[in-house]
C-alpha cells in the first residue's frame, strides 16, 4: 500500500515522508530506501532538502551513511531553517554522527545566531553521547479551598 502510495504522490516533500513510513513497515526496505531519501538532499528545492534532512534525522543512527551528505548541507548553506534542519539531523543520529563533531563546533563558534548556537550545542551533546536534561517536574497543584 505504501508503495503504491510512493509511486503515485507527486508532492516530493510527502514522498520522503512515505519512504520513512515505509522503513517504519519494513526495516528490510532499508537498504533501498535510504539511497531514495539521500536523493532528495540534493533536491533543487530547499523545503524538500529540509523534510529529508528531517527524515534522515528520523532514521536516526542507521542513516549514518548519509553523514557524508548531511556534513555538506551543514558546511554549505546560509539559510537558517536548512542549517536548523541540519542539525537537528545530525543530532538525531546521536553519537553515531561523531564524526562531524568538529564541523559542528566550528559551525557553533561561527554563527551569530542564538538559537542555532543553541542548538548547535544540543546537537554537540549528543555527540558526546550526553543525555538531555530532563524537564522539570510540574508545580504541586493548588491546595483544596476549605469546605465551609
Amino acid at each position: 500500500m505504501v508503495n503504491a502510495r510512493v509511486a503515485a504522490e507527486k508532492d516530493k516533500s510527502v514522498q520522503v515522508w512515505l519512504y520513512v513510513l515505509r522503513v517504519m513497515y519494513d526495516e528490510r526496505t532499508f537498504p533501498q530506501t535510504l539511497p531514495k531519501v539521500a536523493a532528495y538532499l540534493r533536491d533543487q528545492d530547499l523545503a524538500v532538502r529540509a523534510q529529508a534532512l528531517q527524515a534522515v534525522g528520523v532514521m536516526g543512527p542507521k542513516a549514518r551513511g548519509l553523514l557524508p551528505d548531511v556534513r555538506d548541507c551543514l558546511r554549505s548553506y546560509t539559510e537558517p531553517f536548512m542549517l536548523a534542519a541540519a542539525l537537528a539531523c545530525i543530532k538525531g543520529m546521536g553519537k553515531d554522527a561523531a564524526g562531524v563533531l568538529e564541523d559542528v563546533e566550528a559551525f557553533r563558534d561561527k554563527t551569530t545566531s542564538d538559537d542555532l548556537k543553541k542548538l548547535a550545542n544540543e546537537t554537540i551533546d549528543a555527540l558526546k553521547g550526553k543525555k538531555p536534561m530532563p524537564a522539570p517536574p510540574p508545580p504541586p497543584p493548588p491546595p483544596a479551598a476549605p469546605k465551609g
